[in-house]
C-alpha cells in the first residue's frame, strides 16, 4: 500500500508533524523518516516554536526525528529548549535518553546547563542524565562528564543551606558518579554525610553510595536510543495498559526471571513497601489501589492517578531490578520523583 504521506510537499509534510498528537501515525514517522535531512531546518523550526494548548506532539516528533538523524545543527536548538521553564519539564523526559544518539558534540552544550547556576534545575537535572549517557557511549569523554558531575557535587556540598531542587540536582548527580563507578569520588560523596544536618533523610544515604562507590560498581547497561518507529510503538503500547496490566507485566517478568510464583506479589510488595505500607497485600489489584491512594494524598489528580500509578511502578520496580527492560523508554515524570521522594 502506497504511504499516503509520499505525495506531500515538504511544506505539507512538515504541517503534519507540527500537528502531530502523541502517538502519530507510523505512516506518518516512516515518510518523515525517510526525508528528514530534507525537511531538517523545518524541524529545528518547530522545536523552537513555543508549546501551544493543543499540546506537544508536534515537538515531541520532531526532536525525535532530529535526534534520530543526528542533526548537529539542532544542538543549539536543544541546548536553548533544556533552559525552557515551559518546554524542558514536557519535552525533556522524552528526549533524555535518546538525545545522546547526536553525538559527543553535546557535551559542551549540556556540561555549561549543568554547571550553570541560573539555569532552571530541572534542565541541571536533565543535563546529568543526558551526560551520564553520552560518557557510556563515549568513553573518550567520560573524564570531562565526570569532572563536570564532581564540580557540581562540590558546590553544592559547600552551601551552608540547600533547597529542594538543588538536593534533587545533587541527588541526581552523586547517582550518575555511582552509575559510572568513579571511585575517585568515594571521598568526595562521603563528605556529604557530614551535612547531614541540614538534610538528615538525604545526606545520610550518601553514606551507602560512597560505600558503592569505594566497592567498586558494576559497569552499568549503556542506554542506546531507540528507532522513533520503535518508541512510539512502546508508547502505543503503554497507553492502552492499565495500571493492574502494569502489575501483571512485572510479574510475568520476576517469574520468568525464575521467581517462586508465591514470593513474586511480596517481593512487590516490599519494592513498594514506603509507598503500600507494611500490610500485607494479596493481589495486584490491592497494590494498584493502595498506590492510588498514596498518590491522591500527595496531590495528584483522580483523573491522572491511573497513569501516575503505572510511571511510579515504572520507577520503583526498574529501579529495584525487577525488572531493567522496561515497558516504556521514555523517562519518568520527574513532579512525580520529586513528590515522593523516589
Amino acid at each position: 500500500m502506497t504511504n499516503p504521506y509520499q505525495v506531500l510537499s515538504k511544506r505539507a509534510l512538515l504541517r503534519e508533524i507540527e500537528n502531530a498528537p502523541r502517538v502519530p501515525s507510523e505512516d506518518l514517522i516512516k515518510e518523515a523518516t525517510r526525508r528528514a535531512t530534507e525537511i531538517e531546518s523545518g524541524l529545528c523550526e518547530i522545536i523552537a516554536k513555543p508549546i501551544v494548548e493543543s499540546g506537544f506532539g508536534g515537538h515531541v516528533l520532531a526532536g525525535l526525528l532530529l535526534i534520530q538523524a543526528r542533526s548537529l545543527v539542532s544542538i543549539p536548538h536543544f541546548a536553548t529548549l533544556y533552559r525552557d521553564p515551559e518546554k524542558e519539564p514536557v519535552l525533556s523526559p522524552w528526549f533524555d535518553g535518546q538525545i545522546a544518539n547526536i553525538g559527543e558534540t553535546l557535551l559542551p552544550p549540556f556540561r555549561n546547563l549543568l554547571s550553570d547556576t541560573s539555569a532552571i534545575v530541572s534542565g541541571r537535572v536533565a543535563a546529568v542524565d543526558v551526560l551520564n549517557t553520552l560518557a557510556g557511549l563515549y568513553p573518550e569523554i567520560r573524564d570531562k562528564v565526570l569532572d563536570a558531575i564532581r564540580s557540581v557535587v562540590q558546590d553544592i556540598g559547600r552551601q551552608d543551606s540547600v533547597t529542594t531542587e538543588e538536593m534533587e540536582l545533587l541527588s541526581w548527580a552523586v547517582s550518575a558518579l555511582v552509575d559510572l563507578g568513579d571511585r575517585d569520588s568515594a571521598e568526595l560523596v562521603r563528605g556529604l554525610v557530614s551535612k547531614s544536618h541540614v538534610n538528615q533523610e538525604t545526606f545520610g544515604e550518601f553514606a551507602d553510595y560512597a560505600e558503592m562507590l569505594i566497592e567498586g560498581t558494576p559497569s552499568p547497561e549503556i542506554n542506546r536510543p531507540v528507532r522513533v518507529l520503535d518508541l512510539y510503538r512502546a508508547v502505543s503500547k503503554w497507553d492502552s495498559m492499565s495500571a493492574e496490566e502494569v502489575v501483571d507485566h512485572y510479574k510475568q517478568a520476576m517469574l520468568e526471571a525464575g521467581v517462586d510464583e508465591k514470593l513474586v506479589t511480596s517481593l512487590m510488595s516490599i519494592a513498594l513497601a514506603r509507598f503500600v505500607g507494611d500490610r500485607p497485600i494479596e493481589s495486584g489489584a490491592e497494590i494498584v489501589n493502595a498506590l492510588k491512594a498514596t498518590l491522591s494524598d500527595a496531590g495528584v489528580d483522580e483523573h491522572d492517578l491511573d497513569d501516575a500509578v503505572k510511571e511510579l511502578l515504572v520507577t520503583i520496580l526498574a529501579f529495584d531490578g525487577i525488572e531493567t527492560d522496561t515497558i516504556l523508554p521514555v523517562g519518568i515524570d520527574r513532579s512525580i520523583r520529586l513528590r515522593l521522594k523516589v
